[in-house]
Parts: C-alpha cells; sequence; structure tokens
C-alpha cells in the first residue's frame, strides 16, 4: 500500500513521472523509512505488464486510463493511516536535498499537498511547510500565464504563516460550495490584524494587482463591487490596475467582474474617460459588420440555419462589458460630478439612454431631481431615446410636461415606440387632454394620426407597454373618445390580436384607404385587414414586397398579391430575399414550368447543417407555361406552415 500511495502521489503532481525520478524517490524512502524497502519499481513494474500504466520507450509513467487512478484512490482511503504517513514522509524527502531536486521537489510537494490535505488530512511537517510556502511565494509572485493555476495552489497548499497563501484564499473564497455558489464570490470573515498584517506585507499589492489584471477580465465568477472595497483595504492605489483591467475587458462580451472592474476604475473618472472612449468604439459598428450582422439576420429569418444555432447566433453578448461600464461611468458620474456632466459629455448621445433608464429606476423607487428631470427632458425630447424620457415621466409625473406630450401625440413621431410611451404617459395622468388632442386631429384633417392613435389604445388594451407594466383597465376609457370609424379601427386591431375575423364598415375603409402619404404601421394594418375586409392594398403590397424590412410584413403582402391576381408581384417575388415569401409565392404558381418553380424554390431552401447557405442561386431561365401543372411543392408548403406557426406565437 505504501508504493501505491507513492505513485498516486507522484502522478497527482505531475500526471506523468520518468523511471529515474521515481528511482531516486523510492531510494530516499528505503533511507528513512524501512516500509519502503521494497520500493515502487515491482508495483510499477506490474501495473505496465497489467496495462494499468503506460510506459514509454524513454521511461515515462501515466496513467493508462482515468478509471486506473479512481480505483487506486479507493483502494487508499480503506487505508488511510498507513497513506497519511506514508505521503508526509514523501513529501519531506521531496523538500529535501536528499530528494530528486529541491525546485522540483518543492513544487511536486505542494501539489501532492493540495490533493491529499482535503483527501487523506495529511499535514507537512514545519520544515517542509516552510520550504513550500517560499516555492509558492516565489511562483505567485512571477505572475504569468501560470498565475491562475499557482494561485490556486497557494490556497489549497499553502500554510497560514504564507501571505501568499492567505492572500490567495481571500481572493478566491467561495462561501456557498454548491455548483451555482462556486460561480459566486464571497468575503471570508477576518479581523483587523489580518488586514494589517497582509497590508503591511510589500509583497500584497503586486499580488493583488495581477490578479486584478489577469483574473478578473478573464473570469466567469460573480464578483460584487464589495471586492474593490475590501481589496483597497489590503492595499493603496490599487486604481491603475482596475483601469487596465478596464481597458482589456470593455472588448469582452458577458463576464461576471464587470460591476467590480468598473467600481474599482471609476475612483478615477478623469481616467475612466479613456475606457468610456473604448466603449462607445465597440457599440459604434463598422460598415463591414453592419453588413455581416444583416447578411446573418437573413439567413436567421430565411432558416438557413438549424432552430438551435439560430437560437445561439442571436444571444449573441458581443459588447456586453462595453454597455455595462457605460452604465456605471452615467452612474457615479451622477453621484459625484453631477447630471450636467452627462448632458454636455462628447459622447452623450451614447449615455442618453443610461442616463434615462438610471432616473427610471429612481422614478419607480421615489421622488427624482426637479432640475435634472428638466435637463433630461431638454436632451432627450426629440431624439431616438425620448421614450425613455416618457417611462421616467410615467413613473413621476409633472404637469408643466402636458403641453409637450400633447404636441408628441398630435405631431406623432416616426418611432412607433416613442408614441405608445407618450399615450401611456398621457392616459394614466392627462387622461382629459386626450379629447382635445383627437378634436384638434379631427379639425386638421390628420387621419393618419388619429389612426395612429387608435393603433396606440389598441396596442395598450393588449397587455403591452414600454414600461413593463400593464394598462388595459385605463386604456378601455380612451377608446369611447375615438370618434367613428377609428374607434371602430381600433376594435378590428383588437379582433386580429384575438384571430378573430375583422369587419370594417364601408366608412372605415374609405379613411384606411386615402390616408395620404401613410406611414409603415398603416399599411401593414391595411395588409392584415385585407383577408376579410374589400381594401385597395396595391401600394401596401408593392412597398411591402420591395422596401419593408420586416419578414411578416414581406409575406402579408405576397399573400394579398395573391388574392388580387397580381401576377406580376407574384413572379416578381419568386427570387425575393425572404425565402417565406418566394415559398408562399411559388405554392401558388402551378401553372407554370416545373424547372422554373424548383431551380426558386432552390434558391431559398433552408440547409440542414449550420454555416451552410440555404441559397443555392436562382433561375435565371424565363418561365414557360406548364401543360401539367404537377409540381412537387412539399418543401414550400412545409416553409409555408413553419412561417404560419411562427406568426402564431
Amino acid at each position: 500500500m505504501p508504493a501505491a500511495a507513492v505513485m498516486w502521489a507522484v502522478l497527482a503532481a505531475n500526471d506523468k513521472v520518468t523511471r529515474s525520478v521515481l528511482r531516486e524517490i523510492e531510494d530516499g524512502l528505503a533511507d528513512i523509512d524501512a516500509a519502503m524497502e521494497k520500493g515502487v519499481s515491482p508495483l510499477v513494474d506490474f501495473f505496465v505488464a497489467a496495462r494499468n500504466f503506460r510506459q514509454s520507450d524513454g521511461g515515462i509513467v501515466t496513467y493508462y486510463h482515468p478509471r486506473v487512478e479512481a480505483g487506486i484512490t479507493r483502494a487508499l482511503e480503506k487505508n488511510r493511516q498507513t497513506v497519511r504517513r506514508t505521503l508526509r514522509r514523501l513529501i519531506d524527502l521531496l523538500v529535501s536535498a536528499d530528494g530528486p531536486g529541491e525546485e522540483w521537489g518543492a513544487g511536486a510537494a505542494a501539489r501532492i499537498l493540495s490533493r491529499a490535505r482535503t483527501q487523506f488530512g495529511v499535514n507537512p511537517t514545519d520544515s517542509a511547510a516552510l520550504k513550500i510556502d517560499a516555492w509558492l511565494e516565489v511562483r505567485v509572485a512571477s505572475g504569468g500565464k501560470e498565475f491562475g493555476e499557482h494561485l490556486e495552489l497557494a490556497a489549497s497548499a499553502g500554510s497560514t504563516a504564507s501571505n501568499a497563501a492567505e492572500v490567495a484564499r481571500f481572493l478566491l473564497h467561495r462561501p456557498d460550495r454548491s455548483f451555482g455558489g462556486m460561480l459566486s464570490w464571497g468575503r471570508q470573515k477576518k479581523d483587523v490584524d489580518w488586514y494589517n498584517a497582509r497590508a503591511a506585507n510589500p509583497a500584497t499589492k503586486p499580488l493583488v494587482e495581477t490578479f486584478i489584471r489577469t483574473i478578473l477580465p478573464q473570469d466567469r465568477v460573480h464578483y460584487p463591487t464589495s471586492l474593490a472595497d475590501e481589496l483597497a483595504r489590503l492595499s493603496s492605489g490599487l486604481t491603475p490596475a482596475f483601469l487596465e483591467a478596464a481597458a482589456e475587458a470593455v472588448h469582452y462580451g458577458y463576464i461576471g467582474s464587470d460591476d467590480v472592474i468598473a467600481h474599482g476604475a471609476l475612483n478615477d473618472i478623469e481616467g475612466f474617460e479613456a475606457i468610456v472612449d473604448s466603449a462607445v468604439a465597440v457599440l459604434t459598428p463598422s460598415e463591414k459588420e453592419l453588413r455581416e450582422a444583416a447578411e446573418t439576420q437573413l439567413d436567421i429569418v430565411n432558416d438557413v440555419y438549424s432552430d438551435d444555432y439560430a437560437q445561439h447566433i442571436s444571444e449573441n453578448d458581443d459588447g456586453y462589458t462595453a454597455r455595462e461600464f457605460l452604465k456605471a461611468y452615467v452612474g457615479r458620474v451622477r453621484r459625484e460630478r453631477g447630471w450636467q456632466l452627462i448632458a454636455q459629455h462628447r459622447h452623450a448621445e451614447k449615455l442618453r439612454c443610461y442616463w434615462l433608464r438610471a432616473l427610471a429606476e429612481e422614478a419607480r423607487e421615489g421622488p427624482v431631481n426637479s432640475d435634472e428631470l428638466a435637463g433630461a427632458f431638454q436632451a432627450v425630447y426629440g431624439t431616438t431615446d425620448e421614450d425613455d424620457l416618457w417611462v421616467v415621466l410615467l413613473k413621476q409625473w409633472d404637469p408643466q410636461y402636458s403641453r409637450a406630450l400633447a404636441a408628441r401625440l398630435v405631431e406623432g413621431s416616426s418611432d412607433g415606440g416613442v408614441e405608445r410611451a407618450a399615450l401611456t404617459c398621457l392616459i394614466e395622468h392627462d387622461p382629459k387632454a386626450l379629447s382635445t388632442i383627437i378634436a384638434d386631429l379631427v379639425d386638421r384633417g390628420a387621419i393618419s394620426r388619429l389612426v395612429g392613435l387608435s393603433s396606440g389604445i389598441a396596442y395598450l388594451r393588449r397587455g403591452r407597454s414600454r414600461d413593463g407594466s400593464e394598462h388595459v383597465a385605463t386604456a378601455e376609457a380612451p377608446t369611447a373618445q375615438l370618434p367613428e370609424p377609428f374607434a371602430e379601427i381600433c376594435e378590428a386591431e383588437m379582433a386580429l390580436a384575438k384571430e378573430k375575423v375583422p369587419i370594417l364598415s364601408s366608412a372605415a375603409r374609405d379613411v384606411l384607404a386615402n390616408i395620404p402619404d401613410p406611414s409603415d404601421s398603416v399599411r401593414i394594418l391595411r395588409l392584415e385587414l385585407h383577408p376579410s375586409n374589400v381594401l385597395s392594398v396595391g401600394g401596401d403590397i408593392r412597398w411591402g414586397l420591395e422596401k419593408s424590412d420586416d419578414s411578416a410584413a414581406a409575406v402579408l403582402a405576397v399573400e394579398a398579391a395573391i388574392r388580387e391576381n397580381m401576377t406580376g408581384e407574384v413572379e416578381g417575388a419568386l427570387d425575393h430575399r425572404f425565402a417565406h415569401v418566394a415559398a408562399r409565392a411559388d405554392l401558388n404558381r402551378d401553372s407554370l414550368i416545373c424547372p422554373a418553380a424548383v431551380a426558386s424554390l432552390e434558391a431559398c431552401r433552408p440547409s440542414s447543417e449550420p454555416g451552410e447557405k440555404g441559397a443555392r442561386g436562382c433561375a435565371e431561365s424565363q418561365a414557360e407555361p406548364c401543360a401539367s401543372g404537377d409540381v412537387d411543392l412539399a418543401r414550400g408548403r412545409s416553409m409555408v406552415e413553419k412561417h404560419d406557426a411562427l406568426r402564431a406565437r
């Protein structure tokens, strides 16, 4: 059993060992322990013959299979005391001048102790612990690519007398030893004397700095912001290390340490400005990146990839850390320097959304500063972030913004999200103003805006809202204020949402059909209503097929073209960039020759393997009448059915 314990230990330390080193070890052990007179070579020879160990021509011995190590471990556990004494003597030998080399031996002893301390209760002698600690101190201080490994080794093998080991245990502490808890750092309970001892040791600061620079940016472990404050108790002047970590991490996707890195780096707000510049650059894609993203999105829409792979590439976390750094920057600057710095910042356009969201969070909890709210309103009204502004005012309303709110709903916005957020704010805080707005729009003949209000009210009645809350009950009353036929149009949208057949009066159809310069949302509404209502949608069909970037809108357009017998538009849709549109068109061309139909379908057929393009090229030949009309459209039907299922969701 002692020989098996020795082999388990040396292979636990290095995964392999040479026969020459084994001879030195067995000779040294035989000199101090009579039980080791036979050495370990006979056991090694037996295990090699039994194919439990593998031995190379150069005399290097390794396990033949991981199950061999597991079997030896189980056998050793049944003889714990013998094993414990043997390993203690082995560690003493390895760190001594009689071993195979004190430098190599100290490292091997540390790795053996790391495994054997918890598994067999092995504790080294004081002299051995001193040499192991010294080896660990040097290795941890040297940094490099193996710093993380050496830090973990110091935490598990170093003694309480070792500063490196104590700091390592503090940095790697996981109070919750469950599977999920192993990914969260927690503070060790230490007294003031312990912190003072660490702070007084000159080796602590470079060790902690190396941890900040090399481990934090790469780690998936969650570190709370309190870690930065705890590290400040171990050493002062750590902010430059946090800034270096931030400069590296800003280019990454998700990491678990973004909060603590930002917290530590933002102790120097001026120094963090360079990180802000980098974050903005990360979040500003190049033309090439935009083109590649558009191509990938088109492939996803066209079912080029399997569902699982499509979900994988859709859940891209690029830019996550950059966004978190900007969020942290805005929060710290508002607290310490004032919101004016955000409003006047050179990157104000990128920082506005984080500012407004921080205000919205504060408004949910209590009152916000009225001057800051006024400044935010002035900076954000009329921008792409205006919807966040109305969310803030929804949580903390101020009547001084009533006039601007009414103006927004009268004028409308090219961003539907802004309109809906403003409408939510109005019906919750100033519902009486809606009748005045409606009367103003009627007087102006602003039919498109009245339809927009009808759609917005229907949207809220369906339980949707920008702030995450439901406003269904509040949105019911405004429906009664809508004049006819706009109330009817609102009810038609509700019927569509409930998958019922919406029927419009001739007056409602005339209103919808005669809107000058209709918005995209009006065009989509007309296409949705077309199956059950006689509407003139020729222009909407051409818009949906030629200009819309929405696959669902394009499918609605080709379906309407089919119902209207618009042969030219249907034929043109055969090579549409959206595969589901081409499939819809193909299903209604059974009077055309088979090769053209098949070729066009092949052009948009999704591949079965991720990464393979589904488009195979479109047929260039002109379609001719097909005598038989017997075309196999099973694949096209499958795509159509899949699209219908997605729309039903």
